[in-house]
């Protein structure tokens, strides 16, 4: 199977939320995705795509998205993944390396900062902030922990996009500023 740049990126990126030697003592990732919507799936997928990758757990407040998402995991990987009431919970999970932070905007903030502060790495989807003033809070966060704090925006590799560049590189749309 050929790898696409936005599978790769995709897998750059759930790898770099646990990377500098803080996997399991089983060389595992384990992840927790806190939010199961459309795009959350899609990463699950990426991630169960590579065996070094677990999702023991899942939360979001509906109960129809996490049944699929168990539904999904079991199916790939034969076991489901424990629900989670709570995304605290997560955060306090000691077996946990990272978090897939897949929630509306609002929240992203405070559950990336929790995470952090919990000795955790996190894959937060696209935006990063509700407001633009949240973000030097989760970088000085980031920096204090050490943790890693990394953003997904597929729509920047996709195939629209590229063709887009190249229509502007190559000036047939005129000068765009």
């Amino acid at each position: 199977m050929e790898m696409t740049r936005r599978g790769f990126l995709e897998m750059q990126a759930a790898m770099a939320a646990s990377m500098q030697a803080r996997v399991s003592a089983n060389d595992r990732v384990r992840a927790a995705f806190i939010g199961c919507g459309a795009r959350a799936h899609e990463l699950m997928e990426a991630m169960m795509a590579h065996p070094q990758f677990e999702i023991p757990a899942v939360c979001d407040a509906y109960k129809g998205r996490v049944e699929r998402a168990q539904d999904r995991i079991r199916g790939r990987r034969g076991a489901a993944p424990r629900v989670l009431k709570d995304y605290r919970e997560a955060i306090a999970d000691k077996s946990l390396d990272a978090l897939v932070v897949a929630t509306p905007d609002h929240w992203h903030k405070q559950m990336v900062i929790e995470a952090l502060e919990a000795g955790k790495d996190v894959y937060c989807e696209k935006p990063l902030t509700y407001r633009s003033s949240e973000g030097p809070e989760i970088i000085a966060a980031a920096k204090r922990t050490g943790r890693i704090v990394q953003v997904g925006s597929q729509g920047m590799s996709s195939m629209t996009q590229n063709q887009a560049r190249e229509l502007i590189r190559g000036g047939k749309l005129g000068k765009v500023t």
